[in-house]
């Protein structure tokens, strides 16, 4: 089911507006592929795609019928309903996910999207991936590391006062292993010179030194020891962001 060609939506139609961290996911999307929005929610970002009328088939899944529901609503309002697929299951285990080009999965924990991507081995041939970790990057990253995927672009967007980062994900190995900061902040975000990365560092910075002070006050001298490291690792990186305006 390609949208291409078609009127993206009616006249007087509503045309729905994301918020910076979904506008960002959704542009990330290669115009034309089919898309799958895993853990879609309130299904914005299928709505978005599909008024567009620039993109292949679009399914919006997710693990409860609540949102799903929700989901279903949005398509209505917005009237695009039919123009979506809408499936409950965990994860990409529903029939023909691999079909998706593009697999979207966005605002869960980082270990999650490790063990969505851990049951669908697929995914890392000719497929896209587009995911925001709301947490546990570091796990995340070096579960792509390990298992054969390489990220492509990195971005940093800022919403409702807090950034997140939105990564784009092919099959591959990179070819330098990651060092804990960077499990943090890829390298990615260096190369693309994301301006919003110094900031984003210096979060990490207090984060982690404000631990470090608790740490020292306990009998964990270990624990201390990689802290520090991985301190100054961030802090190192910080002062090559600075090179970036000079």
């Amino acid at each position: 089911m390609l949208h291409l060609g078609r009127v993206p939506f009616e006249v007087g139609m509503k045309r729905i507006k994301l918020s910076p961290r979904l506008k960002m996911i959704a542009s990330l999307v290669p115009l034309g592929c089919s898309v799958a929005d895993v853990g879609t929610d309130h299904g914005y970002i299928p709505v978005y795609l599909a008024q567009t009328g620039l993109y292949g088939e679009i399914t919006a899944s997710d693990i409860n019928i609540g949102p799903l529901e929700h989901a279903q609503r949005s398509a209505a309002a917005y009237g695009v309903a039919d123009q979506i697929r809408f499936v409950q299951a965990p994860g990409l285990s529903f029939p023909e996910s691999h079909c998706s080009q593009v697999v979207i999965i966005a605002g869960m924990g980082g270990e999650l999207i490790a063990s969505i991507l851990q049951d669908a081995p697929w995914t890392k041939t000719n497929h896209t991936l587009i995911l925001q970790p709301n947490s546990k990057i570091d796990i995340l990253n070096a579960w792509l590391m390990d298992n054969g995927y390489q990220i492509t672009q990195a971005h940093m967007v800022k919403d409702g006062g807090k950034l997140y980062q939105i990564l784009s994900v092919i099959g591959g190995n990179d070819t330098i292993p990651l060092m804990p900061a960077q499990l943090l902040a890829h390298p990615q975000f260096f190369r693309q010179r994301d301006p919003l990365l110094p900031e984003y560092l210096e979060q990490l910075i207090g984060k982690y030194s404000h631990a470090l002070k608790g740490i020292q006050k306990s009998e964990h001298l270990s624990d201390a020891a990689a802290l520090e490291s991985l301190i100054l690792e961030l802090q190192n990186m910080r002062r090559e962001t600075e090179t970036w305006q000079q």
